[in-house]
């Protein structure tokens, strides 16, 4: 249990020292890792679902902080992200989740 405590601490490290790395970019490398991490182009990351707020989730320097965070946690021979859903289909989900709970409101309504 100790590695494992280890390793998410210092995944969350990498995570946050992206994001000043990012944040202190020059405006070119700003604009190349804003195509790089757009989240479009990178449908297999998965952002954590406790932040409370999509816009973050889905924000460019947060989809290259995961990107850094991911290639750690690879390296380290551990995971705690699931690739199989992803931004879009997360984004995808919480559209459809809004309508279904919108034509329940509609239907019990009336």
């Amino acid at each position: 249990m100790k590695k494992f405590d280890d390793i998410v601490f210092a995944s969350i490290l990498v995570h946050e020292a992206d994001h000043v790395e990012y944040h202190k970019s020059d405006n070119l490398r700003k604009q190349a890792l804003y195509i790089h991490c757009q989240p479009l182009l990178n449908p297999n990351i998965s952002i954590n679902s406790d932040l409370p707020d999509l816009e973050h989730r889905f924000s460019v320097k947060e989809v290259c902080a995961e990107i850094e965070e991911n290639a750690f946690l690879k390296k380290a021979g551990y995971s705690r992200f699931s690739f199989k859903n992803g931004l879009i289909y997360e984004l995808f989900i919480i559209i459809s989740q809004t309508f279904k709970n919108i034509f329940y409101i509609i239907k019990y309504s009336f």
